[in-house]
């Protein structure tokens, strides 16, 4: 059966986007940097009751939106025709403000190839050695939070538990997900698995908390996703998923993931699939595990970016080539909610790539290591080099092992690759 094959999506064509709110708002596009018209988000210093902010605002002829308590930033409107990037430099420009930037946007980070329904084998699952991994458990007590596209349940094979979540970017409880994105990725990490059925998960015990950020075309905003960040880490999730990027870098984003950090949480996200020498944001952050894609032969997929901030790579697949022979595409297969109806499809990403890594290190918090440092370690550590010996831009540490990662965390040995888990 033939797979089609869809063009990665490159940063520089994100299509219109809603705000957080539902209102409809159109990207502006500038040195190939996308952020919603009338946004921006604000730092204020000293600003412990609101009151300084609410100075700025006024001089500024700005317009509160909402504000982001956990880390004193807040999302103002411009209620006239000044430019975005002026009215951020100008309030740069204010001693009186530590930070302030446009409301940037971020779009998911995968490449889909549609295909029938399909029981095939999951290579993906081999590489990784996630049976391995398996033998000391599937990562039951631990809590993975999805930031994407929502999470739709049900499906002939489901996903195992899926808490009640929130939808950031229209502002109300139902974080179901029109897209099939998130539903995707949550299937990788919490699969039901080892009933008969479909596919299988990697933490099929893990518990899903779905955190819709993104809209149901697959592009959301800064403000939605640090808000979503910060109330995951706020109701205790252990490991954030982010198969989600764009190329700028945003304080307000930098800012929600260190506060989810400090909390505690393990940080992934996808590097992204612009064929670029640098890692996409939030991957490209210090507290988050930047992941990269690899393929069937354990090379680098080539849409997956590269970069000093490169963690690891995960399989992503790669659907223009079938090098195990299988006659299908070597994307990455799970369950998911495809145009209308439930299906098993392949697909390639980093955003593919990503939840293994996520799913992993569920494994790991549940063998008791839940310092967000110590886990990195370990998946460090226990990458299978590839590519240049040691540490390289290119494939990171190494390709996923998470057999031998969970196998450390257990105290039970597994390989130890000289690094010290130290920054990327």
């Amino acid at each position: 059966m033939n797979v089609r094959i869809v063009a990665p999506m490159l940063a520089t064509l994100l299509v219109a986007c809603g705000t957080n709110t539902g209102d409809s708002a159109t990207p502006v596009l500038t040195d190939t940097e996308a952020y919603l018209q009338r946004e921006v988000m604000v730092s204020v210093a000293d600003d412990a009751d609101g009151v300084a902010a609410m100075h700025v605002q006024e001089d500024f002829k700005l317009r509160e939106l909402n504000r982001i308590d956990a880390i004193g930033v807040a999302r103002v409107a411009i209620d006239d025709d000044r430019g975005v990037k002026q009215v951020a430099a100008s309030l740069g420009d204010d001693a009186r403000v530590n930070f302030a930037e446009p409301n940037y946007l971020a779009h998911i980070s995968s490449t889909t190839s549609p295909n029938d329904p399909y029981l095939g084998y999951q290579w993906n699952l081999t590489q990784i050695d996630a049976a391995g991994a398996w033998q000391y458990g599937q990562g039951s007590g631990v809590v993975v939070a999805v930031l994407d596209t929502g999470v739709k349940k049900g499906g002939p094979d489901g996903i195992t538990n899926v808490l009640a979540g929130y939808d950031f970017y229209n502002n109300d409880s139902d974080p179901t997900d029109g897209n099939g994105h998130g539903t995707f990725v949550s299937g990788t990490i919490g699969q039901n698995t080892d009933n008969g059925t479909g596919v299988a998960g990697i933490a099929p015990k893990a518990s899903i908390l779905p955190v819709k950020v993104l809209s149901d075309s697959g592009y959301g905003d800064i403000n939605a996703i640090s808000n979503g960040l910060i109330w995951a880490a706020d109701q205790g999730a252990d490991v954030a998923n982010m198969s989600l990027g764009g190329s700028s870098q945003s304080q307000t984003l930098e800012q929600a993931c260190t506060y989810a950090y400090n909390k505690g949480m393990v940080l992934v996200a996808a590097s992204g699939n612009e064929y670029s020498s640098r890692v996409g944001y939030p991957a490209g952050y210090s507290t988050v595990i930047a992941v990269g894609a690899s393929r069937y032969d354990q090379t680098r997929a080539p849409y997956s970016n590269t970069g000093s901030g490169l963690g690891l790579l995960a399989p992503g697949g790669d659907t223009s080539v079938d090098q195990n022979g299988d006659n299908y595409g070597d994307g990455i297969l799970q369950e998911t909610f495809d145009k209308g109806a439930w299906t098993y499809t392949f697909w390639e990403g980093t955003s593919m790539a990503t939840p293994h890594v996520a799913a992993v290190a569920a494994l790991i918090v549940a063998q008791g290591v839940t310092d967000p440092d110590q886990v990195k370690s370990i998946l460090f550590d226990t990458a299978r080099d590839v590519g240049s010996s040691g540490y390289d831009t290119s494939t990171g540490y190494g390709i996923l092992d998470a057999g031998a990662a969970v196998a450390m965390a257990a105290g039970n040995g597994g390989s130890s690759g000289g690094s010290t888990g130290g920054s990327t």
